[in-house]
């Protein structure tokens, strides 16, 4: 997945935030296939990480501002971890490469 403008949120460090997260997405995705469940596991338990320290922040600011839509989007965020966590669970369990 790439990129795109039309993700841009007009700040710079969530923008930068959210690219990194895409990333890591894609680096799941290349090695999906492979057999280094070390490295997977490791992209795994990084992604988890550095969202959950995303979307701590991103809520804040988003608090901050009076956001209105903020408890939806914390919503979608919990759903994100919540899934990632779930496919990493199964990755554990052998299910998933």
């Amino acid at each position: 997945m790439k990129w795109s403008v039309e993700y841009n949120t007009g700040i710079d460090v969530i923008d930068d935030q959210h690219r990194r997260i895409l990333d890591y997405i894609n680096e799941i995705a290349d090695l999906k296939y492979a057999s280094d469940r070390v490295k997977m596991k490791g992209i795994l338990d990084n992604i988890i990480d550095y969202t959950q320290s995303h979307f701590i922040f991103e809520e804040s600011l988003q608090e901050e501002a009076n956001y209105k839509y903020r408890i939806p989007h914390k919503r979608v965020h919990d759903l994100f971890i919540k899934k990632i966590e779930s496919y990493r669970e199964r990755f554990e369990w052998g299910h998933d490469k």
